[in-house]
């Protein structure tokens, strides 16, 4: 196992899990919102071949509404 930051929380993944399978296991495919892996938008084109790696941080930003 090792660990990455999804939203500032410690993550056990697999080793060499893809950015398409952690957000499977949460929920999250069909959602509306954007990934940023350290910093770095990643386009949704891009989540089953991005890979991920040991203390990656990897933020999941939804949209809000107001005014």
């Amino acid at each position: 196992m090792a660990s990455i930051y999804l939203n500032d929380e410690i993550y056990q993944i697999e080793p060499a899990q893809s950015l398409h399978d952690l957000l499977m296991q949460n929920n999250h495919i069909g959602q509306h919102f954007a990934v940023a892996i350290n910093n770095q938008f990643i386009p949704r084109t891009a989540y089953s071949t991005t890979t991920l790696y040991p203390g990656d941080r990897i933020d999941i930003i939804v949209p809000m509404q107001g005014g």
